[in-house]
């Protein structure tokens, strides 16, 4: 499970504001915007505007330093919490383990992770489990109005779970997002990924 996971992980995972404090003081920089394609990430966005407040997400976790196979683990565990009707921001540079992290939610719920790939020209991907639809989109090309365009709204998203990567281009079509993965390259390695984890907060 999800705990299991995160104990094998370790002392690189850190949960709440004590923990934000202390991994986000580590020196590690945000992903720049030559990495990404020179666009921003949410991270930098989070800067300069209220995007993530907007959108109800509080930071829920961090993981520091994780190679590809605890990424993976993360991956399994958190495809036991998302539910039907869930909308997953993930949000990265080029190569930060986006389409990897949605490969192994996939792999949990019995699907093939080899049929997984970013739908960077056919912008939107269908995979049905036997128990759950998974639709995968890439918005590295597209704003907000032509995801209205392609026909996105009219998909039946509450019952599916709906992953997004690059959402920062179409952050003006969502009023609230269930999820947001940040995936980070940091500096001093290539080979392990920093991930933090946003989650929709309720507020009465």
């Amino acid at each position: 499970d999800r705990r299991g996971v995160l104990s094998r992980i370790g002392g690189r995972f850190l949960e709440g504001s004590r923990g934000a404090a202390k991994i986000m003081g580590d020196g590690s920089s945000c992903p720049s915007s030559k990495r990404s394609g020179g666009r921003k990430t949410i991270r930098e966005l989070e800067k300069g505007s209220d995007a993530i407040a907007r959108l109800g997400l509080r930071l829920e976790s961090l993981y520091h330093h994780i190679d590809e196979n605890e990424l993976q683990g993360l991956a399994e565990a958190y495809a036991a919490i998302v539910k039907r009707g869930d909308i997953v921001f993930l949000s990265g540079e080029l190569g930060s383990g986006k389409t990897t992290f949605i490969k192994a939610v996939a792999s949990a719920f019995n699907l093939d992770p080899r049929a997984v790939r970013s739908p960077t020209f056919t912008l939107i991907n269908r995979y049905e489990a036997k128990e759950i639809v998974l639709f995968h989109l890439d918005c590295y090309r597209i704003d907000a109005e032509t995801l209205a365009n392609i026909g996105y709204f009219d998909l039946p998203t509450e019952e599916a779970i709906v992953f997004i990567e690059w959402p920062e281009n179409v952050l003006s079509a969502f009023r609230k997002v269930d999820w947001l993965f940040l995936f980070q390259i940091p500096e001093d390695t290539m080979t392990v990924r920093d991930l933090r984890v946003y989650r929709h907060h309720q507020t009465n």
